[in-house]
């Protein structure tokens, strides 16, 4: 701060105050003189007032130069701070765009995947509505088709039952009681089989009285009637044929059966046999010839007498005395040389041993013996 000038000193040579009273109030010219400042010192004070106001104001204009310096380095230090500040946000915003064309991207697949999969279950959905109603068609149809087949089934019973002879009370109240009763496929093929081997066992004891009847004619009428109104009729070539020669095998080996019934029941075995001759190679054959074969082996858990042994063994390999010819059983392989034909000759030649012998080929436990 500028200087200021020492006030003017009083002169060290006072006067007395009585003095002063004594002169009056006026002073020398000298002493006045002495007492008042000159033209110079005011000149130099003013001079040196110029100077330290000059001084102060270079000192102001420096300081002022310093604080702008000072703003200015600020200025650029929050210029430099904003434009790594506008990096930052320039880069984040770059990284937000890719994160945000990523995400577009996950969510237009998952919305496709999510499209894709809605189609699959409404086509789902059709396909299993399309189908259901098809199978209510169809079990529909399959119900009036049941219902009609049953129908036809109790009329062509009721006729076979008074064509065979079997259309009696007996007769008439079990087809009653058929009728009245809806049975299955299952249940009503059960209720035919059990009423045709019942017809077939009758058939098989009253043998003695068609062959008086009918003469020769009796047993290859009955096999055919057998093929026809038994097998096909039923209409199950891997199970019928085994069921009608257990009925053979069992009259066959009843203790009640008299040489002559037994005998009639082994001619029929050997006329249900002629059709093999002819196609041995049909599979529906196969198993009336195997069927046969177990009914074989069955018979020879007769009590036969040392005649019938003898009759037996000779008809299968000659059944006439007027001709050469084998019988049907012995030719039901085919014609002779081939590999089913041997194998079933050794078969039956085991057979002739054990009718020879007595030894039944069936164990006691009802199982065939190896």
């Amino acid at each position: 701060p500028p200087t200021s000038l020492p006030p003017p000193t009083p002169s060290m040579s006072a006067e007395p105050a009585g003095e002063e009273t004594g002169r009056g109030r006026s002073r020398s010219p000298r002493r006045a003189e002495e007492q008042s400042p000159s033209s110079e010192q005011l000149k130099c004070s003013e001079d040196e007032d110029e100077e330290d106001e000059a001084e102060e104001a270079q000192e102001d204009e420096a300081e002022r130069a310093w604080q702008l310096m000072r703003q200015v380095e600020a200025a650029d230090l929050r210029l430099e701070d904003a434009e790594a500040c506008l990096r930052e946000v320039e880069g984040d915003g770059a990284t937000d765009d890719e994160d945000d064309e990523g995400g577009a991207e996950e969510l237009r697949m998952v919305t496709d995947m999510d499209l894709r999969r809605r189609r699959i279950l409404e086509l789902t959905r059709a396909e299993d509505e399309a189908r259901a109603t098809r199978l209510r068609e169809e079990a529909q149809l399959l119900g009036d088709i049941r219902a009609r087949v049953e129908e036809q089934a109790r009329e062509l019973r009721q006729k076979e039952a008074e064509r065979l002879g079997l259309g009696g009370a007996a007769s008439s109240t079990a087809t009653a009681g058929i009728a009245s009763k809806r049975m299955t496929p299952e249940e009503a093929k059960q209720v035919e089989h059990k009423k045709v081997m019942s017809w077939l066992r009758e058939q098989l004891h009253q043998l003695p009285t068609l062959a008086k009847t009918q003469g020769k004619g009796a047993i290859p009428n009955l096999a055919d009637r057998i093929y026809t109104h038994v097998m096909r009729r039923l209409n199950a070539p891997d199970k019928v044929p085994y069921a009608v020669m257990r009925e053979l095998a069992h009259v066959f080996c009843d203790k009640q059966t008299d040489p002559i019934l037994r005998k009639l029941v082994f001619f029929l075995l050997n006329e249900l046999c002629r059709p093999l001759r002819r196609d041995p190679s049909s599979r529906s054959l196969k198993f009336v010839r195997h069927a046969a074969w177990e009914c074989l082996k069955a018979s020879t858990a007769a009590k036969l007498q040392p005649e019938e042994q003898q009759f037996y063994t000779r008809f299968l390999r000659k059944q006439s005395d007027r001709s050469q010819d084998s019988s049907h059983i012995w030719n039901a392989a085919g014609p002779p040389g081939t590999a089913e034909s041997k194998e079933w000759h050794a078969r039956l030649s085991r057979w002739e041993s054990a009718i020879m012998s007595g030894k039944s080929l069936v164990a006691p436990e009802g199982q065939t013996r190896k």
